[in-house]
């Protein structure tokens, strides 16, 4: 509790918001032992006041920057998957991050339609008893006629 308090203090006489997990050392906001045992859980998300920094998508997740940062695989892959050029440089590390949004707005939009899908082959199948709130997979499928 007592590193949590110091971080957030920090934090709030920076102006309240971080815009990379890198910038939490680079601002010596923690040392590197309470980083690499805390940044994990730690997430940084798109907000008003840093607009104007480019935050990695990975940066909101539970993956540690050591996964992403590392090797780059996962822009790798995402840039591979959309079948675009990597560029070189810093055009490379905008073109993966890009990549990655696109990969991650795509991936969101297919659960999306997948759901959508599902509601309504079981409106065509049941009726319109469809109520997500309510409903359970390991209670409430119906049993085969």
């Amino acid at each position: 509790p007592r590193k949590a308090a110091n971080l957030k203090q920090n934090i709030t006489q920076l102006g309240g918001a971080v815009g990379s997990r890198r910038s939490l050392l680079e601002k010596r906001l923690m040392g590197p032992v309470v980083y690499n045992n805390a940044v994990a859980f730690l997430r940084i998300r798109e907000t008003e006041q840093v607009f104007d920094q480019l935050v990695h998508p990975l940066d909101d997740t539970r993956l540690h920057p050591d996964v992403y940062h590392r090797n780059n695989w996962a822009a790798k892959i995402a840039t591979d998957a959309l079948e675009r050029a990597e560029g070189d440089g810093r055009n490379r590390e905008m073109a993966g991050i890009k990549a990655l949004r696109d990969v991650m707005d795509n991936s969101a939009q297919e659960v999306e339609r997948l759901y959508n899908a599902t509601k309504e082959e079981w409106v065509e199948r049941y009726g319109p008893t469809f109520n997500v709130a309510d409903w359970d997979p390991k209670l409430n499928v119906p049993q085969e006629a």
